[in-house]
């Protein structure tokens, strides 16, 4: 049976890039981005960032290496490209305006 992780959650925050036109906005994110990542040191709670690499290939490499050690991997996000994730441990929560729909591998066999 696989393992799952419960206790620890990892969240991936990811700063869009702007234009240098939109200085005032660019100011706005990341400061909401430095708030964020200080709730979530204040609770614990680790944040995983690289930079020069998009969401979708930290959650990849974090689901891979979960999979690869026997734990279960559940991936909540809003983003479809999320679902070339998918794989026997891998599971994709994908978040849309009316539900939550469940994506696992058997749903695509």
């Amino acid at each position: 049976m696989p393992k799952v992780i419960t206790l620890d959650v990892i969240f991936v925050l990811i700063l869009k890039r702007f234009s240098s036109s939109s200085l005032r906005r660019t100011k706005s994110v990341a400061r909401e981005r430095a708030l964020a990542k200080e709730f979530l040191n204040a609770m614990n709670i680790p944040v995983v960032e690289g930079e020069g690499y998009e969401a979708d290939d930290i959650l990849g490499t974090l689901s891979a290496q979960a999979a690869d050690n026997g734990y279960e991997a559940y991936l909540l996000t809003g983003d479809r490209d999320a679902l070339q994730l998918i794989g026997d441990n891998v599971t994709v929560l994908l978040a849309t305006n009316k539900e939550t729909v469940v994506f696992d591998r058997a749903k695509f066999i």
